[in-house]
């Protein structure tokens, strides 16, 4: 990036997703010095940019204390008109409650809250309520990875077609967010912001996140009020949020509305490409 810029004489921007850099070198008789070399050249790329941009908000401060540096967030947006589906226009939730996570079954992320949503179904079914748990992937997984986080109420589908998408998350009677809680991948996703949030928030479907409380998704839902949060790896407190949300109509309704106002504001990806465009005018303008 930086060579492209210096050849072209043109200004450069930069922006991060993930908080990747203390997960790498971190064995071996070089790894010191090569740390300490990509230190250095994020060091200079991060100077030389015009514009740089973090996932979330989190991000933003974070490293704009450790680098001395503006970022700017830049999270992922989403089409308010194409996902939104209001709750008024849709059948009253009743059982068999349809509970569904969109999206990619990543080790690092999701895979075991997506365990966890598996047994507080399956606790349910056998307690107190008939509960499906869909997990829709754009990927098939592996039986092995079926076997570690399914339970009899857990059902597995491949969904390319984004319209088809869209149509699943419009129809379920609630989403699910999982972030991973293990310390192993704590520093790799400690700023990250699923990119799968703004849509969740857009279609007009309840959600609960499922993550820790110092990360970005859980800091922005309990300061907005977008979703329920559940912030301990705990299947049972898990399975009595999914229940009493499910059964307060009142609930769903207030924590809807107020996630698609939020998306809008923050997230409407018309406003969103509007403000970048004019930011990276000004940049070439200005440089």
């Amino acid at each position: 990036t930086r060579r492209i810029g210096e050849e072209l004489s043109i200004p450069i921007a930069v922006q991060v997703f993930d908080n990747w850099m203390p997960t790498h070198y971190k064995k071996g008789i070089y790894a010191l010095y090569k740390r300490s070399q990509l230190k250095k050249e994020l060091e200079v790329l991060f100077a030389i940019a015009v514009l740089r941009f973090g996932i979330s908000e989190l991000m933003c401060e974070s490293y704009q204390k450790y680098y001395g540096l503006p970022f700017l967030p830049l999270p992922v947006g989403v089409n308010i008109d194409r996902w939104y589906k209001s709750l008024e226009k849709r059948a009253k939730a009743v059982e068999p409650y349809r509970v569904l996570y969109a999206g990619s079954v990543n080790q690092q992320a999701a895979f075991y809250g997506l365990a966890d949503m598996s047994r507080a179904a399956e606790f349910l079914n056998k307690d107190s309520a008939k509960v499906n748990f869909l997990i829709c992937s754009p990927e098939e997984l592996t039986e092995s990875q079926k076997s570690m986080i399914g339970g009899t109420s857990t059902e597995f589908s491949v969904e390319t077609n984004h319209n088809k998408l869209i149509e699943r998350v419009q129809s379920a009677d609630l989403l699910f967010l999982p972030v991973n809680f293990s310390k192993k991948n704590h520093e790799f996703i400690k700023y990250s912001f699923p990119a799968k949030v703004a849509a969740y928030m857009a279609s007009g479907t309840p959600m609960i996140v499922y993550a820790p409380k110092h990360y970005p998704v859980s800091i922005e839902a309990r300061k907005y009020g977008f979703a329920e949060v559940v912030n301990k790896p705990e299947v049972y407190e898990l399975a009595a949020t999914m229940i009493n949300l499910l059964n307060d109509e009142e609930r769903r309704f207030a924590i809807s509305r107020v996630a698609l106002n939020h998306a809008k504001e923050k997230y409407d990806i018309s406003r969103m490409v509007s403000e970048v465009r004019q930011r990276f005018c000004d940049a070439i303008i200005q440089n």
